[in-house]
């Protein structure tokens, strides 16, 4: 994946100086808000506006994706055109005994 299309933000509701130094010298975005108004749904909220992918995926500090996350979850779908995507089969194909 390019670099210019993978955006990494750390949303801070607690606006700590060192979280923000922290996501400088990783090279991720920093975003906070001036109020803590609906707790992590509210910060949630409050950076989804300001963005513009089609896709987000959200973890908690305590969550590690594993390398292949984003293969795994979104693969090939961006390659998709519309009309292109395949069906799932409505029914099992029985074995041959």
């Amino acid at each position: 994946m390019a670099a210019d299309k993978l955006h990494v933000y750390i949303l801070d509701d607690g606006r700590r100086k060192e979280f923000e130094q922290f996501a400088f010298e990783a090279g991720c975005g920093y975003k906070i808000r001036p109020d803590n108004f609906h707790a992590k749904a509210g910060n949630i909220n409050t950076a989804l506006k300001s963005m513009t992918s089609p896709f987000v995926t959200i973890f908690d500090c305590d969550h590690v994706p594993t390398r292949s996350f984003l293969q795994m979850t979104i693969g090939g779908c961006c390659a998709i055109q519309a009309g292109d995507a395949p069906d799932p089969a409505p029914f099992l194909f029985a074995r041959s005994v």
